[in-house]
């Protein structure tokens, strides 16, 4: 076996997360994100919802970020939990917030 490979997961889903991760970072160095001049809204907790971006990005907001969703209640599928994750198709730049524990 390779040494660099580890042990506790199997040799196919290593090659799986190795080709996933050589892909991302060769997307992200074709791909840089210009955030000079950028107009953010900053992360709001209980109004930070959809329709108050909507209306931010009408006013000029660049960069929008949902509210903070828990990881637990999204892996559990709690729909009103999923439904902090969802954005516009107007919010070009939409970033997310997860809590984990």
């Amino acid at each position: 076996t390779n040494k660099d490979q580890p042990t506790s997961i199997s040799a196919s889903l290593y090659d799986d997360i190795k080709d996933d991760y050589y892909c991302l970072t060769s997307r992200e160095k074709k791909k840089m994100l210009d955030m000079r001049g950028k107009l953010f809204l900053s992360p709001l907790t209980t109004v930070g919802n959809l329709p108050f971006r909507r209306i931010c990005k009408e006013f000029g907001a660049d960069v929008t970020c949902g509210e903070m969703a828990l990881c637990e209640d999204l892996l559990q599928g709690n729909p009103s939990e999923w439904a902090l994750l969802k954005r516009h198709h107007t919010e070009d730049i939409f970033g997310v917030q997860i809590c984990g524990n």
